[in-house]
């Protein structure tokens, strides 16, 4: 399991492939620890360095459950639409399915669909955007006018 905003080095995908081609496993979680980076820079001395996750796991042995995201409701539809990663219908069968696909592709693959998802949050995601999407909500609740395109009224 990956989430968007993450990267996985083409060793981890070499060893993850390996650890599933053996079938033999009595594990049935394996637990990554992340690397968080900012400006290109790995930030090792934070407190939320070493955060470990379950990434790797045994179809049908292992329930996830989040708070978030629990449909496909969420408008996450970009990821497919800009090519940069994947809306997942819930439930094992279709996570199976993009999982096998993301560790099939290539490493040349994996960087340009990264360098999309780049773009998406850079033009979307970003704190400059955020901002001037924050300024036009209250122009518009202070003055009226054109409801901003970031507000959904439905």
């Amino acid at each position: 399991m990956v989430d968007g905003d993450e990267a996985v080095p083409p060793e981890l995908v070499a060893e993850m492939k390996k650890v599933v081609a053996s079938g033999n496993n009595e594990a049935t979680i394996y637990r990554m620890r992340r690397k968080d980076f900012f400006l290109g820079k790995w930030i090792k001395r934070s407190s939320g360095y070493p955060t470990w996750f379950g990434r790797l796991m045994k179809v049908g042995h292992v329930r996830v459950e989040r708070s978030i995201n629990e449909d496909k409701g969420t408008p996450w539809q970009e990821l497919e639409t800009r090519n940069c990663g994947w809306w997942v219908d819930i439930g094992v069968e279709p996570l199976a399915k993009v999982l096998t696909e993301a560790m099939n592709l290539s490493e040349e693959e994996r960087h340009a669909m990264g360098r999309r998802g780049r773009r998406l949050v850079e033009q979307n995601y970003s704190w400059d955007r955020i901002g001037r999407d924050m300024v036009a909500v209250y122009e518009w609740v202070l003055g009226g006018g054109e409801v901003p395109a970031c507000v959904i009224t439905d």
